[in-house]
């Protein structure tokens, strides 16, 4: 009688338990929300079909990228600043200011990495890399 109370007292305790969900992953926009320090900047130029390798800009002390949940966005590298806004057009691709579009290729949250080509002419083009990782 003893164990047939203890098989049922397990059973109902198992059944009735409250089981705890897991916690919703954090979307591209809570991910990339905050201060971003910039690791590097890597650069090629391509004319004709030829790259032209850049010498990587790497960040300094105070070089960064904050991103605030209303849109806006603050730039601070090698002395320039800038404010501007960004949008996410999609879980990868993210407009910044008006007219800069770059692929979102690595976002955790702790290191960010974002791919960019822009037209220079009707022969060449710019590869820019962007490494950034998260402020504490």
């Amino acid at each position: 009688m003893k164990i047939i109370f203890l098989i049922t007292s397990i059973i109902l305790i198992t059944i009735f338990s409250p089981c705890s969900k897991a916690q919703p992953a954090p979307t591209t926009k809570e991910k990339l929300v905050g201060s971003w320090c910039i690791d590097s900047v890597r650069s090629v130029e391509v004319i004709n079909d030829i790259p032209n390798s850049m010498p990587a800009e790497i960040g300094q002390t105070g070089d960064y990228i904050e991103f605030k949940a209303d849109g806006a966005c603050h730039f601070s590298f090698g002395g320039d600043i800038e404010d501007g806004n960004y949008i996410l057009l999609d879980n990868s691709t993210i407009q910044i200011k008006e007219n800069r579009v770059l692929q979102i290729k690595e976002l955790s949250t702790k290191k960010f990495y974002l791919y960019g080509k822009r037209q220079l002419s009707a022969t060449g083009y710019l590869e820019e890399k962007y490494f950034f990782h998260k402020v504490n």
